[in-house]
């Protein structure tokens, strides 16, 4: 297991990432069968290191890349601490503007938006020729929503 288990890793250096070159998960982390489960790699990578994980403890990078596999990046704390890591690396980034699963407009469609409400539209009229309500446009109009546009 440990050989088929290394096969997948592009090592580098002692201080750099060791990248995971296996199958990778929807959210960058790397995958590995093993005992009939897809597990993630940096856990394994820690097991193989250190021995086994307490129960409900995470396996967390220090170097914030989740392809990384090298046992000296990555330390044990619990989901707390995992979370407060995560929001003091700046990766609580909910998807905005077009990427939203809940978005109706796309950035250019915002942008007209901006310009007949700078020209002295009604928000009403606007909100009927785009098929969103008024509401939605008064929140783009005044910054609460759309601002990175």
């Amino acid at each position: 297991m440990k050989e088929r288990f290394e096969a997948k890793i592009e090592k580098a250096g002692d201080g750099q990432c060791w990248n995971w070159t296996g199958a990778i998960s929807n959210c960058g982390y790397g995958r590995f069968f093993l005992d009939g489960k897809n597990r993630t790699a940096h856990r394994i990578a820690w097991e193989l290191e250190n021995g086994e994980i307490p129960k409900g403890l995470c396996v967390l990078h220090r170097c914030d890349n989740p392809r990384c596999v090298n046992p000296a990046h990555l330390f044990i704390g619990s989901h707390k601490e995992n979370m407060h890591d995560r929001d003091r690396k700046g990766r609580l980034n909910p998807p905005i503007g077009e990427r939203a699963r809940t978005a109706k407009l796309t950035t250019s469609m915002v942008r007209t938006i901006k310009a007949l409400v700078a020209q002295g539209s009604k928000g009403v009229d606007i909100a009927k020729k785009f098929g969103v309500t008024s509401s939605s446009i008064y929140a783009i109009k005044d910054g609460r929503t759309w601002r990175h546009v």
